[in-house]
């Protein structure tokens, strides 16, 4: 039997910018490079300098740096041009071919947006937070573990049975892999662990987790990705 869990979805909030998401270093090395001159400013002058540097970049430049920065080789500089330009009047966090470069495109056009406004499109992403109470002892030795986004995925999706993730991957989400699980839950964490529960939030784009709303608690079957346990 697999692990049994009760699974109710407790808020759902928007967001813009995600955890993990520019970090400081990561704003100071691109503003070093930008200005070629080292810099100490932290926090929102940090930030700041940051986006009025990228504004002196056009529009499409200043998303193929964004790019590059995040992607490095993985993507090629026509590419780079081709999500750039993309950037400006679609979406390409949610319809780009390749799934695990969503959430980077969608951190560079976060950027993009904030130095060069409505030049780019908003990205929307959510915050949810759900309250898992495990019904048996292999349940809650899960929420002792680091949770992984096929896990999460598993725990979360009965509460939107209608959900466009169901369409799309129904049977990745009863097998015993689920290789998109990270391209749709791009920040998963364990907090307020109690003696049989815990909470666990998770933040995305708007595109996978919009059919999600807060309700009464429900009964799942949850398991790790076998392939994230390697």
């Amino acid at each position: 039997m697999r692990p049994q869990f009760t699974v109710r979805l407790v808020t759902k909030n928007p967001i813009t910018l995600m955890d993990g998401m520019w970090p400081e270093d990561r704003q100071r090395a691109l503003l070093e490079e930008l200005l070629e001159e080292p810099t100490e400013l932290t926090g929102p002058d940090l930030t700041e300098m940051l986006e009025l540097a990228l504004q002196d970049l056009e529009p499409v430049e200043c998303g193929m740096k964004l790019l590059q920065v995040l992607m490095g080789d993985t993507m090629t500089k026509g590419m780079r041009d081709t999500v750039a330009r993309d950037m400006l009047e679609a979406q390409p966090w949610v319809e780009h071919s390749h799934m695990n470069w969503h959430r980077s495109i969608y951190e560079a056009a976060w950027l993009a947006r904030a130095a060069h406004g409505s030049s780019f499109t908003r990205p929307h992403g959510l915050k949810l937070t759900f309250n898992i109470e495990a019904l048996d002892d292999d349940a809650n030795a899960l929420l002792d573990t680091p949770i992984l986004p096929a896990l999460a995925m598993r725990l979360v999706a009965p509460c939107a049975p209608d959900a466009l993730l169901w369409r799309l991957f129904e049977d990745q989400l009863g097998d015993e892999t689920f290789a998109e699980a990270p391209s749709i839950a791009w920040f998963a964490q364990w907090s307020g662990r109690e003696r049989r529960s815990a909470t666990l939030t998770i933040e995305g784009s708007d595109h996978w987790w919009s059919s999600f709303n807060p309700g009464e608690s429900i009964p799942v079957d949850a398991w790790p990705d076998a392939v994230d346990e390697d």
